[in-house]
């Protein structure tokens, strides 16, 4: 099967247009604007038949129609351009489409309670990231990694771990002239929020106070003055809660 580059065109009905030799024969095969491919030399008929053709001859199949839709359904890596990168796109778009009825069934079935969570860590997540990106919080040069999970109840709670691992990419040689592996520490924290953060904090606009997160409004003082637990930056990468005072009129934050 040979393909003339030369009479590949775009029309305004069609996206492309391919002309084959097909059985001694030229044909032209086009990608309407539908996606789907059109023989303009073949019987309506036969469109139907070209896959059994195809699937009882093989390679040796005579028709190089039957040869072109195969490879359209099944191998597009082996398509003529511009057939493959239409038919590339095409699969993009399909990937996108899936993936986000995927998010919609599952936002379809997903719970009141599940709702919530998801919101939670959404905004938790988001106003951690604004805070990172300020330098309000500290990050490990190495590997640092934020986990935000909501929970049904309780008082909010951060849990810092770290670990030593070794880097066989990033090597040293020691006194004995051995290679070795760098030492990395892996930092990773916590966040537990309890689904309520969503009422009690981020819908009165106090989820960031001078860029830090605010874990939960304990109480309000006669003053108009609110007493707030914060999250605050401790030794190193750790984070630690903290209570505080926040004055809405000033944005003064007193730390207790």
């Amino acid at each position: 099967m040979t393909f003339d580059k030369n009479r590949v065109a775009v029309v305004d009905e069609i996206d492309a247009l391919l002309a084959i030799d097909c059985g001694g024969e030229r044909h032209r095969v086009a990608i309407g604007v539908d996606g789907k491919l059109r023989f303009y030399d073949h019987p309506a008929a036969e469109i139907a038949v070209l896959n059994d053709l195809y699937a009882k001859a093989g390679k040796r199949a005579p028709h190089a129609c039957a040869k072109l839709l195969q490879r359209w359904q099944n191998e597009s890596h082996r398509l003529p351009e511009p057939f493959r990168s239409i038919k590339s796109e095409q699969s993009s778009r399909g990937q996108k489409r899936r993936a986000k009825a995927v998010v919609r069934d599952s936002l379809a079935n997903e719970t009141p309670k599940d709702r919530f969570r998801r919101r939670t860590r959404d905004a938790v997540e988001a106003a951690l990231a604004a805070a990172v990106k300020d330098g309000v919080y500290r990050v490990s040069p190495h590997e640092h990694t934020w986990y935000v999970e909501p929970i049904n109840g309780g008082a909010p709670k951060v849990d810092n771990r770290s670990e030593r691992v070794w880097d066989s990419m990033d090597w040293e040689r020691d006194s004995w002239g051995r290679r070795r592996g760098k030492s990395k520490t892996h930092s990773q924290c916590w966040v537990y929020v309890p689904i309520r953060w969503l009422a009690r904090v981020h819908a009165q606009g106090l989820a960031q106070i001078n860029g830090m997160l605010c874990l939960d409004v304990l109480s309000k003082r006669p003053d108009g003055r609110v007493n707030v637990l914060m999250l605050k930056q401790a030794r190193g990468f750790k984070l630690a809660t903290s209570g505080a005072v926040y004055c809405p009129e000033s944005g003064r934050l007193e730390w207790l």
